[in-house]
């Protein structure tokens, strides 16, 4: 009965929510652009969102999803929709009206990475590795409320001057393995997934699955949920996986929590020829570790974060904005941080190369690091996308300020070309600068000067077809104050990726 009540409280009469354009116009890890519309996902008749606002996480090139679980191929029960050599792959009924059937999925990808000066550190030793990964997923249905989706994964890492760590090199890891049961309860769709999974709904500067290394972050528990029309609300309770180096030793990380729940609103109706949609989705983050590295000092930690993502599009401007407040206790001391992330663009989808124009601009407190007799004020990025800010995972979200202009070029077809130029600050001079990994660098707390450095990207992708695509990325950092005071110089990084998806 109150699964009922709080499903008609949940449910709307908004019309249906057509494909969505992507919020990131910076080139982050997996690049979304007005040009690779999501496709949608309809659990329930008239029920439909896309993928990204049900909290399921963006698509990427090929029209495939980052979560390979959220995709839905239940289509291609009928034959004649199937016009793509893998379409056998990714629905094979197991029984005679197919409402049993099985979904294969793979990626591999071939990636080599150089970095001129490793850490920043004056004289250091160029590091190149070569990175391969396979993924292989399987999601096996049973009629339309109940599945068990499994996805291993193997990471190889080989390289000169390189730190191998199990987020790289791993020989074999069930990256997930979990059960959900969903149906309608009234007007709205109920479910769980429980096991390992990934966990994609939240600003990508928090939340990710870590795609920059070879395994990607993912969690066991358990993850509810409520869709309705117009509003929907998730609740999870998860502990980190622990990633090992060998076969299968990838335990669960009972030291360290990620508990929470995420709600959303659809605030605008949708009309088709302004192109207007708006989502706000509410947050609560809470992280509780042991024995936890902040700054210079360890400790256990209870972290709690309250924030909302508010995104969308209107006309041809997309956008993402979010901000949060973090408390909680850190070593016996109170917690008392915030950060503030706006992302925008306009493209101008008529002009030759179909140019976007954008900006994002980021904050992220920092202070208290260093300083037992005071509060801390460093805020957490959690396992957000960390080339959102260096490729090289040299810069991370603490402790920053960055003013970042973008543009991005289509010159032909399946071709794009992603600009930015990069200016970074400390929020607290008495503060380290932080890296992509929590870590700091040694001598930069207290050093006189803000400035971080400036940093000029660029992320070239070519999808050749919708299951191959080639990725090139470059970056320099520039040295400021901050580290050249404390003896670290810049860095070159450059990266090559072939992927293959099915």
């Amino acid at each position: 009965m109150e699964h009922i009540l709080l499903a008609s409280l949940l449910a709307g009469t908004a019309p249906a929510v057509d494909a969505v354009p992507p919020t990131v116009p910076s080139p982050v890890e997996a690049p979304r652009s007005v040009v690779d519309l999501p496709s949608v996902r309809a659990p329930l008749g008239s029920l439909v969102y896309t993928t990204e606002a049900l909290g399921l996480g963006p698509k990427i090139a090929g029209g495939y999803s980052l979560s390979r679980w959220a995709e839905d191929w239940s289509y291609l029960r009928d034959r004649s929709k199937r016009n793509d050599v893998f379409d056998p792959l990714k629905f094979i009924p197991l029984d005679r009206e197919g409402n049993v059937y099985l979904t294969l999925s793979n990626e591999e990808r071939l990636r080599f990475d150089s970095n001129s000066n490793p850490g920043l550190k004056k004289g250091a030793t160029a590091s190149d590795a070569f990175k391969f990964r396979s993924f292989l997923g399987a999601d096996l249905h049973f009629g339309s409320s109940f599945r068990v989706y499994g996805e291993l994964a193997d990471a190889q890492y080989k390289g000169r001057n390189i730190i191998a760590t199990g987020a790289n090199q791993n020989d074999l890891i069930v990256q997930q393995l979990f059960a959900e049961v969903h149906r309608p309860v009234g007007q709205a769709e109920v479910g769980a997934r429980v096991g390992r999974q990934d966990f994609l709904d939240g600003p990508i500067q928090l939340i990710s699955n870590q795609e920059n290394p070879n395994i990607h972050t993912t969690f066991d528990g358990v993850r509810g949920y409520i869709n309705g029309r117009i509003v929907r609300l998730d609740a999870f309770a998860l502990d980190y996986v622990k990633q090992g180096f060998g076969a299968f030793d990838d335990p669960t990380d009972h030291d360290q929590h990620f508990r929470g729940i995420v709600g959303g609103v659809l605030l605008s109706p949708i009309d088709r020829a302004r192109v207007y949609k708006l989502f706000l989705n509410p947050f609560f983050f809470n992280y509780r570790g042991d024995d936890i590295r902040r700054g210079g000092f360890i400790g256990d930690e209870d972290r709690r974060i309250y924030g909302a993502r508010l995104w969308g599009t209107i006309g041809s401007v997309t956008f993402d904005w979010s901000a949060d407040r973090q408390d909680g206790r850190f070593a016996n001391r109170d917690i008392n941080a915030y950060q503030i992330f706006l992302i925008q663009s306009i493209a101008f989808p008529k002009a030759p190369w179909k140019p976007e124009l954008g900006l994002h601009l980021d904050f992220s407190s920092g202070g208290g690091s260093f300083d037992s007799g005071s509060k801390l004020k460093a805020a957490t990025y959690l396992f957000g996308t960390v080339p959102f800010y260096s490729y090289s995972t040299l810069l991370g979200a603490s402790n920053i300020r960055e003013v970042a202009p973008n543009l991005s070029v289509f010159p032909v077809p399946k071709l794009k070309i992603a600009l930015e130029y990069d200016m970074y600050w400390r929020d607290s001079q008495h503060d380290a600068v932080y890296n992509g990994t929590g870590g700091f660098f040694a001598r930069t707390a207290g050093v006189r000067g803000a400035k971080i450095g400036n940093q000029p990207r660029a992320n070239i992708t070519y999808q050749i077809n919708k299951h191959l695509s080639l990725t090139a990325r470059f970056e320099y950092l520039r040295a400021g104050s901050a580290l050249k005071n404390a003896g670290y110089a810049g860095n070159m990084f450059t990266a090559t990726w072939l992927t293959f998806r099915f």
